[in-house]
């Protein structure tokens, strides 16, 4: 297969993954509330862990580490908290750690890894711009609000993602 079809099957897997789509929103409205600039340089760390998911092999832990995200993140915004400096990058390599399990980076090649974090690093930045255009553009407390809100439902598919898993590993 020539890299540039191999590129554009991994960005369709990651788009296809309702799951990889969840840690790229959660992600992003956890990076929104700091500055645009450093909310896309904590993308490179992002996508930096999200590569050395490939070099890694598929394990269990990693199966339920992006539903673990998901809702430890998703509460934490939907409490109100908000990341400081050093949290955010931390934030954004745990992000990239979940999405290179949940895009399936532990068995595609160098193309597909590559398709793969163009895809995701793309709608992270338009993401960022859009909710900061928002945020300024209506009342700050109502968009701030409306991320809370999403982040609680997110949290809440993280916590039904997990009870699967429990459900699921049960004797």
């Amino acid at each position: 297969m020539n890299p540039a079809a191999a590129s554009l099957d991994g960005a369709r897997y990651l788009l296809g993954s309702a799951l990889s789509l969840l840690v790229l929103a959660v992600t992003v409205l956890a990076l929104c509330d700091i500055s645009l600039r450093r909310g896309l340089l904590r993308l490179a760390p992002m996508a930096a862990c999200a590569a050395v998911v490939a070099l890694v092999p598929p394990s269990t832990v990693q199966a339920h580490f992006a539903a673990a995200y998901l809702t430890a993140v998703g509460l934490a915004l939907a409490a109100g908290l908000t990341p400081g400096k050093y949290s955010a990058n931390l934030l954004a390599a745990c992000g990239g750690l979940a999405l290179g399990v949940t895009a399936g980076l532990q068995t595609a090649t160098a193309a597909e890894t590559a398709g793969t974090l163009a895809a995701a690093i793309l709608p992270c930045i338009l993401g960022l711009a859009v909710i900061r255009a928002v945020t300024h553009a209506v009342r700050h407390s109502a968009a701030r609000l409306g991320r809370r809100i999403a982040s609680a439902w997110i949290a809440a598919i993280g916590i039904l993602l997990l009870a699967l898993d429990l459900v699921d590993k049960r004797p």
